[in-house]
């Protein structure tokens, strides 16, 4: 998804995982690998920065910055 930081302009795409997906194919280990890779990213002139991550009781959404 994309979305719009509301009276700033700036852009961010939100990545929503299936909690019971990530359960049901044993992707725990990775999704967090993915997430600690990208929240080092912010070091890295070449990888998209993580901006949060946040939960709800379905989904844990990722906020980083988009490239246009």
């Amino acid at each position: 998804m994309l979305a719009e930081l509301t009276g700033k302009g700036k852009y961010y795409a939100i990545k929503a995982l299936k909690k019971d997906v990530v359960l049901e194919d044993d992707d725990i280990q990775c999704t967090m690998v993915e997430r600690r890779i990208l929240a080092l990213g912010c070091n890295h002139p070449y990888l998209t920065h993580l901006h949060s991550t946040f939960q709800s009781s379905v989904r844990p959404p990722r906020l980083q910055e988009i490239l246009l």
